[in-house]
């Protein structure tokens, strides 16, 4: 994944941290494996899910319920209630986070 300088090292400071948090709280990564490695391991699966034929559909499902709430709102994405109107959409939306049936709080 070819990415811009600064993102790559922010990538770089972000998995130094992610080292150090885990061994700090007991769980060392594995011989050979770094934070960086995991960060960029998460982001490539990041890109792949967004990619995905589901993932785009969820994509797609999200920008129909901005253009909605923002068009019902005067000011759209500025009027002080956006976010929390998008998010009460969102509540609806069936394998989106938080709406897992079987989770338990």
């Amino acid at each position: 994944m070819a990415l811009d300088p600064h993102f790559d090292s922010f990538i770089q400071k972000a998995g130094a941290e992610l080292e150090t948090a885990y061994r700090a709280h007991g769980t060392p990564l594995p011989q050979g494996v770094t934070g960086e490695d995991l960060v960029r391991a998460a982001l490539e699966d990041m890109e792949r899910e967004i990619k995905s034929p589901e993932g785009v559909a969820r994509s797609e499902r999200l920008m129909k319920i901005v253009r909605e709430v923002e068009a019902s709102l005067p000011g759209g994405i500025e009027h002080p209630e956006f976010a929390d109107r998008v998010q009460e959409r969102l509540k609806d939306l069936p394998g989106w986070i938080g709406n897992d049936p079987g989770a338990s709080a």
